[in-house]
């Protein structure tokens, strides 16, 4: 197999691989959120009308702050990639 072969499948496995793992982080996010929007809701049903919006107002776990989230982690992921892309430059390895 040529090097630029084998680089390129390498690259292509490491891309997969982290793509993979911030798909899982986002699923775990969402997962996080539909959670604490239920537990939420319970809790608004389960007071006084005056009351509700006290809870409505503490809700920091908004579609904005998500969508912030959601963000940073496709941020991070990418930044991991490109980082090991760009450090993979500086080794030679030979693939048997």
């Amino acid at each position: 197999m040529e090097k630029n072969q084998a680089e390129k499948i390498f690259l292509f496995s490491t891309k997969r691989n982290i793509t993979n793992l911030f798909k899982d982080f986002l699923f775990i996010v969402e997962n996080l959120k539909e959670q604490h929007d239920d537990a939420m809701g319970k809790l608004i049903d389960a007071l006084p009308q005056d009351q509700k919006n006290k809870v409505i107002l503490a809700n920091h776990f908004t579609d904005q702050e998500m969508d912030r989230i959601r963000k940073k982690i496709l941020g991070s992921g990418n930044d991991c990639y490109r980082s090991i892309e760009e450090q993979s430059k500086n080794f030679k390895v030979d693939f048997f």
